[in-house]
């Protein structure tokens, strides 16, 4: 009986192994394969101006034709496949152009991890021979031109129209697998497939040389990197899942055996991670633990801190309290506004000045606009009006530094932020900032040489929270408007000298030096799938 469990059980191994490798191999030839003749097909549409026949578009296809194309943005997945801007000559012929693919299902939002995604590809454009391909999720008047539009406006990102032509968009029409809100039960798990989904149909619409994800959905890793056979490479801003979440569990719980499973599902998905960054010491330190890599790089978000004038001490400035953050749960917002509240319900003004409090974020969708509305109806049952706090949704790049160079105090409420390009942001304006005691702001943004040009506070919110010598947010409120204005103001100086290390420049010194090692390693996978007999 023992002998026939084992034989059964070697044969069904066997089995799943051969199926694997059989799925592989077909999916791998799917990426790749050319049609027949497709070459006739290519001179023929060419020359003809007419879109390149249904029988022949393929991932394969179009990847040669934005490789061999002048205007390779035409090519994107918006619109029909045309070879009108092709060179007929290069078809076909190893060129030394590379396509990156950066994959940021919403890119369109306008948040920091899209500053990331644009300055990155602003880095990647800078050299003739690469051409970069954005994908993207389906939503409703979102087109190429106004995502660069967008990006532009929101973060001063401007590309030249020679850049403009190697920008290629491939909209994902998926998109919807890797929010959470899709899964009721077992969340995390789900949102793991969808990422994993959701890779495939980016690389089934457009293989390109080396994958890029810049989001965070490191369950698309093992998909690209096997099936594609392309170098991936991973900019964490968040790590999707920690150890922390499981040391507090009881052992052997069902919650204690699901999340330590999914633990080992994402050590296993960032194996397939080529090169990791990670955008503070924070996130570095958590990645370390959790996927054992030892050459991960910090690459600092770029922040906008060139966009300000240097500030000198002499601004005058009003008793505004700034927080620029997406409209997030995560972000506390109600914390900041029940803090405020309480803060003005004690002290009415500061130096004769009432204090007044602005909220500025991206709203992305339903949910974000659901929360807007939630924290106006807290402000209203704290008993705050229009004029003691604003909401500004979707404010143009243009308009928020415009009141950042009046505002003294920049908040930031959020508990573990990774980073903070909020905060740096705030601190490039000579806001002088108050946050949260952890992570990205403790960690790597309000420091200087002569200490700390800013505050720290605790709450009893906080999911860690133990009582300690840092204040609570009102007081911190409290204190930073009570100090006298000559120490406002040089606070205000350290504070825009502190944010001037997450400059635009310092990110793309920092980002080309981690992917140096990049082309050699793509001329590695290319030599492999070329050995194989595949269509490259």
């Amino acid at each position: 009986m023992l002998f026939q469990v084992a034989v059964a059980a070697v044969a069904g191994t066997v089995t799943a192994i051969v199926g694997l490798w059989m799925v592989t191999v077909v999916l791998r030839q799917r990426l790749r394969q050319m049609p027949a003749k497709w070459k006739d097909f290519v001179e023929f549409a060419h020359q003809s101006k007419a879109p390149i026949p249904n029988v022949v578009k393929t991932p394969s296809m179009r990847r040669q034709l934005i490789l061999s194309s002048l205007k390779p943005a035409l090519l994107t997945s918006m619109l029909e496949m045309r070879a009108d801007t092709v060179d007929v000559r290069v078809v076909g012929k190893p060129t030394r152009r590379k396509i990156y693919g950066f994959f940021h299902p919403n890119a369109n939002a306008g948040g920091g991890g899209e500053r990331v995604l644009w300055a990155a590809v602003k880095t990647a454009l800078a050299e003739e021979a690469k051409i970069a391909a954005i994908y993207v999720g389906v939503e409703d008047n979102l087109t190429p031109k106004v995502l660069l539009e967008k990006a532009a406006e929101r973060f001063n990102i401007q590309f030249s129209a020679q850049e403009v032509d190697r920008i290629v968009i491939i909209f994902l029409t998926q998109k919807q697998l890797i929010e959470p809100s899709l899964y009721p039960i077992f969340n995390l798990v789900g949102q793991a497939f969808g990422q994993a989904l959701l890779g495939y149909e980016a690389i089934s619409n457009l293989v390109p040389d080396v994958f890029i994800d810049t989001t965070g959905l490191p369950f698309s890793y093992p998909v690209v990197r096997w099936f594609a056979q392309i170098p991936v490479v991973a900019y964490v801003h968040y790590p999707f899942i920690q150890s922390e979440m499981i040391s507090s569990l009881r052992l052997f719980s069902p919650k204690q055996i699901y999340w330590r499973a999914l633990l080992i599902a994402y050590k296993v998905a960032g194996l397939f991670a080529n090169k990791v960054m990670a955008n503070s010491t924070w996130t570095k330190q958590h990645l370390a633990r959790t996927w054992g890599k030892k050459d991960i790089d910090i690459v600092y978000p770029p922040v906008a801190v060139q966009d300000f004038p240097e500030v000198t001490g002499k601004e005058e400035r009003v008793a505004v309290l700034a927080y620029v953050a997406q409209f997030r749960p995560e972000k506390r917002h109600e914390l900041v506004l029940k803090a405020f509240a309480r803060l003005i319900a004690s002290d009415k003004k500061f130096h004769g000045k009432k204090p007044h409090l602005i909220l500025l974020g991206s709203v992305r969708n339903l949910a974000d606009q659901q929360r807007v509305a939630y924290l106006k109806e807290l402000g209203t049952s704290l008993q705050l009006t229009d004029s003691d706090y604003t909401i500004v949704e979707n404010a143009p790049w243009v308009a928020v530094k415009r009141i950042l160079q009046t505002s003294l105090i920049g908040l930031n409420a959020m508990w573990n932020e990774h980073f903070g390009m909020g905060v740096v942001e705030v601190m490039a304006a000579g806001l002088i900032p108050i946050a949260h005691t952890s992570a990205g702001p403790l960690l790597d943004i309000i420091k200087d040489d002569q200490g700390t040009p800013g505050f720290f506070f605790k709450s009893k919110s906080d999911p860690d929270y133990k009582p300690c010598e840092y204040p609570k947010l009102s007081d911190a409120m409290r204190s930073v408007l009570s100090l006298p204005v000559e120490e406002q103001r040089a606070l205000s100086v350290r504070a825009y000298k502190a944010s001037l290390r997450f400059s635009d420049e310092a990110f793309t010194k920092s980002w080309e030096s981690s992917l140096s090692s990049i082309p050699k390693t793509e001329e590695k996978y290319r030599a492999l799938r070329v050995k194989s007999g595949l269509f490259d």
